[in-house]
């Protein structure tokens, strides 16, 4: 999965009332004073100098920065415990460090003084939700990880890549239809996020939903032309809809660029056979079952 990993964590809701709040609060959101403020603001400085490692390519300069910076922060909370946003930014950082065992506690911690708060149900269901040794996590894992980024897209636009994962989630365990609705939600917050319109395209496809799946693609070819699979997508969804014209046109540059791909042969040859150009559709035919495929990602009429 390509989420996402460097978010900006936005603040924190409610608004305590006017006299003697407790703990501090202004401007909506909670102010730590003193040394965890201090710390906090270190912290802070040290997330920023690795993002911009990581961004210069530095991947070690990166991590070193955020370990720091999750020292940092881990002293905001020794200072003040109800610090949820030191909490929040830790679960950024050790995401980005690949530490879930280490999170995961932490997050627990920290929804126990504010069970109400978007940000550590969303880091801790993206950590929940992780892989680890290339092992899926464990069912109880995966259960309460998608209940948590439920509440969040339930909540808050703030976290589109909950939609995400959501939405990849769905895909692969065929509810194709509710993944349609968190991968537009996604993009709605990412439009040049191409490959994730393909899956959409994808998956308007797998609930026959034709002229919504070429719409789809045809955004991704416009902004990917030479991409041979791409540009099969978008011929097929032409094929689908009965438009075989615009399906050859398609089909045959796609072979152009690469002339044994298995699905582009079919198509075009059904496409050809649909136009009753039956010479053209012959050595087309030939050619696709002559690599004997055990399998492929073509239409039969």
């Amino acid at each position: 999965m390509s989420t996402s990993r460097t978010l900006a964590l936005a603040a924190l809701c409610a608004l305590a009332p006017a006299a003697a709040p407790t703990p501090a609060v202004a401007q909506g959101r909670y102010q730590a004073q003193g040394a965890a403020q201090r710390h906090f603001q270190e912290g802070d400085a040290l997330q920023a100098r690795g993002d911009r490692a990581r961004a210069d390519g530095d991947q070690k300069g990166a991590r070193e920065a955020f370990k720091d910076a999750v020292s940092r922060f881990r002293k905001a909370i020794e200072a003040d415990p109800g610090y949820v946003d030191a909490y929040a930014r830790i679960g950024r950082l050790y995401y980005d460090l690949d530490q879930p065992d280490e999170a995961i506690p932490l997050l627990r911690a920290g929804l126990k003084r504010q069970a109400d708060s978007v940000d550590l149900q969303f880091w801790l269901g993206q950590h929940l939700l992780r892989a680890r040794d290339g092992k899926a996590p464990k069912p109880e894992q995966l259960e309460e990880g998608l209940a948590l980024l439920r509440q969040v897209v339930g909540a808050t636009d703030r976290f589109p890549e909950a939609h995400l994962v959501l939405a990849n989630h769905l895909y692969d365990t065929g509810d194709f239809a509710g993944a349609s609705g968190h991968y537009e939600r996604y993009l709605a917050a990412n439009p040049d996020a191409h490959n994730i319109r393909a899956r959409l395209g994808n998956a308007y496809v797998k609930q026959q939903r034709h002229a919504d799946a070429l719409g789809a693609f045809r955004r991704v070819h416009e902004a990917k032309p030479d991409d041979v699979a791409v540009t099969i997508n978008l011929g097929t969804a032409h094929f689908n809809l009965g438009q075989y014209e615009d399906a050859v046109k398609l089909l045959e540059a796609a072979l152009k660029r690469d002339p044994n791909r298995q699905s582009a042969l079919f198509n075009l040859a059904q496409s050809y056979f649909q136009l009753g150009r039956f010479a053209e559709a012959v050595p087309i035919y030939q050619r696709f079952t002559a690599a004997k495929p055990k399998s492929f990602n073509g239409w039969y009429f």
